[in-house]
């Protein structure tokens, strides 16, 4: 076997692994993998089978519908790009010629946990360009955007198995050292709404309460936003609070 074979066999083993290893619904790994091998129906493939004349992408009609136009270049597609918030701007000048390529991108400026959301969002843009093919009507992005972190948090809520807390009976707490502050943050969504608050609470080396915030993060803002931003505001906060041992 050559040694490029070789290589690129040991790259699409990396790839599957961790296609397999994200923690999504098999329905969607199933969409990933007949993306990967391109034979989704899109009207490129059917025309290639004969099935129909043309291959123009029903939803602009300026376009051969492949794969990568449908879910990536077309204007419904961009549209949910760019609201998505991920941890990648939409790049004009990304020119995919498959799915891998589109993921191995993806992948090098996503977190693993945005790489799930990426993968929902390929997932049910597919599903909203089946829904248009079948007179279901075309999509709002921003619904369509909403709907697709709902199935993500509750996909991964039903997921989460509860586990038993362990306490260790030999740790001791001591309190902060005298002028230091202890800041605490965290971030929750609204289930119903979408809306992601962000708070947090300061005390001083006595534990004495001494602040707090509580704000709205941009709506389907993706969960590792949201945690940066916590902290950033958390920060920001103690900042421009400038607390002193006499407040």
């Amino acid at each position: 076997m050559k040694i490029q074979e070789k290589a690129n066999g040991a790259q699409m083993a990396l790839y599957w692994e961790l296609i397999w290893s994200l923690h999504i619904p098999n329905k969607i790994k199933h969409l990933l993998w007949g993306a990967s091998h391109d034979i989704l129906p899109t009207c490129v493939n059917l025309v290639s089978k004969k099935v129909i004349p043309k291959g123009i992408c029903f939803c602009c009609g300026k376009s051969n519908e492949s794969l990568i136009h449908a879910l990536w270049e077309c204007k419904l597609s961009k549209k949910v790009w760019r609201l998505s918030m991920l941890g990648f701007v939409v790049v004009e000048q990304w020119h995919m010629l498959s799915f891998i390529d589109f993921f191995e991108k993806a992948k090098i400026v996503l977190p693993f946990i945005e790489l799930e959301q990426f993968a929902y969002i390929w997932w049910m843009l597919w599903k909203a360009r089946n829904d248009n093919l079948h007179g279901q009507g075309v999509h709002n992005p921003t619904h369509l955007l909403e709907r697709i972190f709902e199935l993500y948090e509750e996909s991964h809520k039903s997921q989460e198995q509860p586990r038993a807390c362990r306490v260790n009976q030999n740790e001791i707490w001591s309190c902060l050292l005298e002028g230091f502050y202890k800041l605490n943050v965290d971030g929750a969504t609204d289930s119903a709404t979408r809306l992601r608050s962000i708070g947090a609470v300061v005390r001083n080396d006595f534990g004495v309460f001494m602040g707090a915030l509580a704000m709205q993060n941009p709506r389907g803002a993706s969960i590792l936003a949201t945690k940066l931003q916590v902290i950033y505001r958390g920060v920001l906060f103690v900042t421009s609070a400038s607390f002193s041992l006499s407040s």
